[in-house]
């Protein structure tokens, strides 16, 4: 609400804040019924429009996790050895080949060394729907980043992350090949494309 043309350096409250800014506006004298009308319809239709603007974003932060027998699928047709590449990444294309074996507690793991690092992939099934722990050893980290999937849409899981919340994986899988995408801000980081062997 405040500005610098009102003069005030606190925000305070919707209604508060309006009168400051009718009589900055006005000069102190009162608006006509009209210009009031005018005025309230005003920000009623800014209203209706942020709330219409954040629909989108609420369902995405609670997509539909994905039913029992698709989770399994996914996690059996990781199973196997993969021959793969980073194509994207900080340091350039790097070599990216996995090996993931099943492990207990129905999941389903692997260990890429593409060189600067090893990179712990654990992919398995909450009540939530599907998980993925990624530990990154660069640097000396040891702690994961847990992140969760609903359905997968046109193929797809979006992996999303709490902490930090700016990082989304995604993982299409096929029969005979995977792709991976690691997006920052929205922005792709690095790519992977893994081929069955």
């Amino acid at each position: 609400c405040c500005s610098q043309a009102t003069g005030c350096s606190v925000a305070p409250a919707d209604a508060e804040c309006d009168a400051l800014q009718r009589r900055f506006l006005t000069g102190g004298r009162q608006r006509s019924a009209v210009a009031r009308d005018a005025g309230t319809r005003s920000r009623r239709i800014r209203r209706a429009v942020v709330a219409l603007l954040l629909i989108p974003s609420a369902g995405l932060a609670h997509a539909e996790p994905a039913p029992p027998h698709e989770i399994q699928g996914f996690l059996e047709g990781l199973v196997g050895d993969w021959r793969g590449q980073a194509t994207r990444t900080p340091r350039g294309p790097l070599p990216y080949d996995i090996r993931f074996t099943r492990t207990p507690g129905q999941a389903v793991a692997g260990v890429a060394d593409p060189g600067a690092a090893l990179h712990h992939w654990v992919f398995s099934r909450s009540e939530e729907g599907l998980r993925l722990r990624f530990l990154t050893t660069f640097r000396g980290n040891t702690a994961p980043i847990w992140l969760s999937a609903g359905r997968a849409v046109a193929g797809t899981y979006q992996f999303r992350a709490e902490h930090p919340p700016h990082l989304r994986v995604r993982v299409t899988p096929h029969t005979d090949r995977v792709h991976i995408q690691v997006l920052l801000h929205g922005e792709a980081h690095v790519e992977i494309r893994l081929v069955r062997q």
